[in-house]
C-alpha cells in the first residue's frame, strides 16, 4: 500500500510551485478523472499542468 506521506510530499511541492509562479489559478476536471491546473504568469501568459486523479 502506498504510504500517505509519499503521496502528499510531491503534491505539496507542485502546489507550492504553482502558487509561487502563477496567478488566477483554476482547476478543471474532465469526467472526474483528468485534472488540469491553469494559471497566468506575471506577463499574462497562460501555463499549467495536467494530471490524472486516482481514487
Amino acid at each position: 500500500m502506498y504510504e500517505i506521506e509519499n503521496f502528499l510530499e510531491p503534491t505539496q511541492n507542485l502546489s507550492q510551485i504553482l502558487r509561487n509562479n502563477l496567478i488566477n489559478i483554476k482547476e478543471y476536471k474532465l469526467f472526474n478523472y483528468d485534472v488540469y491546473l491553469m494559471g497566468q504568469t506575471d506577463s499574462g501568459d497562460w501555463a499549467g499542468v495536467w494530471t490524472q486523479e486516482f481514487l
